[in-house]
């Protein structure tokens, strides 16, 4: 595993102050064109802190950079979608069919499980995109508006936002010479994309089956500079010599899109393409203001019932949490009670943790207001004294038993 760091600890001093510095260095730019006609047309869409603080946490909260990163955009989204879409979100709905059938087939795919270190997953497959139907202009427009909204989706996720994606370019069975100018375009259009986004790449793998392409990654690589080139893993041989190696690197297996005899999975990206539509819609209602998730990270309380839900990872650090304050919370009384529910909730906000539940209709996952975070620890609480009553009762029953067989054996 690569491109791993710690996490830095956002403070509210931390916070409040980079927000500042940054909208002081976004009225120092001067490339603000595209920025001022979208404040002109939606102050609250521009000026809307949690998008703000997304830059930052892609710029590890360098106020500078993430103001022209906030900036740069802008203009990007611009040319992309035009004006009619610079202050809204952009939605599937927005594309055009061509856009729209590249998607569908599956080119670019983000992964339904996260690597080993909570990272989300890109996945591109250029062996899949039908260059050939299209002009180069088509081309480039069509594949750069697709990675623009694929990663901009991905960095709809806070846990994402502050670890980082992994990307991963898997060109097996794509021949190099084929289109290699558009290629070529491509790939110059999406490296000025992701220079603007509000999504830090921590680690890029390059996957292939061509002796031609190792000579043209070491050239990327050097190019790139030391700073990106150190995050650079290329990987060479069959799909399954090449999912192997992924493997290596925390990638999951289970969910990626190519079999290792090199067919296209779309399984899971048609799941969540159909997930994607609902939590558009869901988004454009009046719960619009509601946090949705589509991945739960490991340190999520998911509100349900049953195994799989108790089994979970951030269910489990809450029943270590609810353990570490039982004798405190069972002696308190009611008024204090509630004091301790907040301070168990408060300890999994530390962890990054969210309570979560499911949308039954929409199928994504909604962080629950603080009233229902608190009736589930309130609930933990419960279900540990019932355990604990349980457990002293096999005790007592168990002694019974044996004082009783002792009993028969002296008479």
């Amino acid at each position: 595993v690569h491109g791993v760091r710690d996490p830095i600890i956002e403070t509210h001093d931390l916070v409040g102050a980079s927000l500042d510095l940054m909208a002081a260095e976004i009225e120092k730019n001067d490339h603000r064109f595209a920025y001022e006609q979208a404040k002109m047309l939606s102050k609250e869409f521009v000026m809307k802190q949690e998008t703000r603080l997304a830059f930052l946490r892609a710029d590890s909260f360098n106020p500078k950079k993430a103001a022209d990163r906030y900036v740069a955009y802008f203009q990007r989204r611009l040319e992309l979608f035009g004006v009619e879409n610079l202050v809204r979100d952009i939605v599937l709905d927005d594309f055009d069919v061509k856009t729209g059938a590249a998607l569908a087939e599956g080119v670019m795919q983000i992964l339904q499980n996260r690597d080993s270190q909570g990272r989300a997953v890109v996945v591109a497959l250029p062996a899949f995109f039908q260059a050939e139907s299209y002009t180069d202009n088509d081309g480039v427009l069509i594949w750069t508006r697709l990675f623009f909204y694929m990663m901009l989706s991905a960095a709809d996720d806070e846990e994402t936002q502050k670890k980082g994606l992994v990307f991963i370019n898997y060109t097996l069975d794509a021949n190099p010479r084929n289109n290699f100018q558009l290629r070529r375009q491509i790939l110059k259009a999406c490296s000025k994309v992701v220079q603007c986004l509000p999504i830090r790449v921590t680690g890029f793998h390059f996957c292939h089956n061509s002796p031609l392409v190792s000579p043209l990654l070491a050239i990327v690589a050097f190019a790139s500079g030391a700073a990106i080139s150190v995050r650079m893993r290329p990987h060479e041989g069959s799909h399954s010599e090449c999912q192997y190696s992924l493997m290596s690197f925390g990638i999951p297996m289970k969910s990626f899109p190519i079999s290792i005899d090199g067919k296209l999975v779309l399984t899971d990206h048609r799941k969540w393409m159909q997930k994607r539509i609902v939590k558009e819609n869901y988004r454009a209602k009046s719960l619009s203001l509601v946090r949705t998730i589509d991945l739960p990270s490991k340190t999520d309380v998911l509100l349900g019932r049953g195994r799989p839900f108790n089994a979970h990872p951030g269910n489990r650090l809450l029943h270590e949490i609810v353990a570490t304050y039982y004798s405190q919370y069972n002696s308190a009384p009611r008024d204090e009670k509630t004091k301790i529910s907040e301070d168990v909730i408060a300890i999994v906000h530390k962890y990054n943790g969210h309570f979560l539940k499911q949308d039954a209709d929409a199928g994504v996952w909604v962080e629950v207001s603080n009233l229902e975070a608190r009736n589930k620890v309130n609930h933990s609480f419960r279900r540990k004294r019932e355990f604990d009553l349980k457990e002293s009762s096999k005790t007592i029953n168990v002694g019974r038993k044996d004082q009783g067989k002792r009993l028969k054996v002296t008479q």
